[in-house]
């Protein structure tokens, strides 16, 4: 390549007029040209950036003294090696550049965050950025960004849902409730955390996650729940068997292993959204059985309250679930 073309190159680099073909080019004159390939060997993207930096630095220093000292005409000796390091320098400064672009990005067009809710009685899945799948429970929410761009993939979340993480060693996931954070690497499992119930929990079916609230954090292995009482601002772990159960309910169908009535109807209420109300020492009573994303809410009722020696009636829009204890 003539002189003339370097030099010209070198001019459209700078301008940031050149095409993909003639930076290709450039970069090609520079690889044959150099004596010193460049290799960066770095543990980490600051020891990179400093490290440009510094190079940056010395060869804008560089070609200070060839312009002040050795270069006097253009067909001085040396400059072809003013050539070699002006080109050198640009080529740094782009790889710099380059390397700054997600930090560039994020001032100028920073990720957006979006919030995606969900009424009783809808389900709702999202697939996020990371390839990571998250199933919203009915009366839930959820805040994310658009992208993720900073060392951790951090969301917020109120309500029921089911997570299966994108696997990402060098970037944690967390989700934040109100009282709690669960960090993960790539994982599934489920977190129920709706504000007007006393206790945030975290079911843990594949991965290890670790759950903290203030200065409590315990971690999570298959088949473990952490439970955090809000009153008691206290984690508990508990074992259990049924994860098939949590799945389940991921898609839509409930099954009790003895859970007490309040606790089902409860459920009932967001995942129908109707109105039951209790009277009597039935909503205490333990319950063992399922309701199918095909059966009606009435007829599940029904069936309950044989089981708990309750009556069921329907008023309007309401339910009335009424008896004086259980069988």
């Amino acid at each position: 390549m003539e002189r003339h073309q370097i030099e010209a190159l070198i001019q459209k680099y700078v301008d940031g007029l050149a095409t993909a073909e003639e930076i290709e080019q450039l970069n090609q004159w520079y690889r044959n040209t150099s004596k010193m390939p460049v290799d960066w060997p770095f543990s980490s993207l600051e020891e990179e950036y400093a490290a440009k930096r510094q190079l940056f630095g010395k060869l804008k220093q560089q070609i200070h003294e060839e312009q002040s000292g050795s270069i006097k005409a253009a067909s001085a000796p040396g400059y072809f090696s003013y050539l070699n390091i002006a080109a050198a320098a640009v080529l740094i400064a782009g790889i710099f550049l380059f390397s700054q672009s997600n930090i560039i990005r994020r001032i100028f067009n920073p990720a957006k965050q979006l919030t995606v809710s969900t009424a009783y009685g809808v389900h709702k899945s999202i697939r996020l950025a990371d390839g990571s799948n998250v199933w919203l429970g009915p009366g839930s929410s959820m805040s994310y960004p658009d992208r993720f761009e900073e060392q951790t993939r951090e969301i917020t979340f109120e309500g029921e849902a089911f997570f299966d993480i994108a696997k990402d060693a060098r970037h944690p996931f967390i989700v934040h409730t109100s009282k709690t954070n669960t960090r993960v690497l790539g994982t599934s499992f489920s977190i129920k955390a709706y504000k007007e119930q006393k206790n945030i929990e975290v079911a843990l079916l594949s991965g290890k996650v670790t759950f903290s609230a203030g200065q409590s954090t315990v971690l999570l292995e298959p088949n473990q729940k952490a439970i955090y009482n809000r009153d008691a601002a206290a984690i508990s772990k508990v074992q259990f068997d049924n994860a098939e159960v949590i799945l389940a309910r991921r898609d839509g169908e409930y099954q009790y292993f003895n859970v007490n009535v309040a606790e089902i109807a409860e459920d009932l209420r967001r995942n129908f959204n109707i109105k039951i109300n209790i009277k009597g020492g039935v909503n205490k009573c333990l319950f063992y059985g399922r309701i199918k994303k095909d059966e009606s809410v009435e007829k599940f009722l029904k069936k309950m309250g044989i089981v708990v020696n309750a009556s069921v009636t329907k008023h309007g829009e309401s339910y009335l679930i009424k008896g004086g204890g259980c069988r």
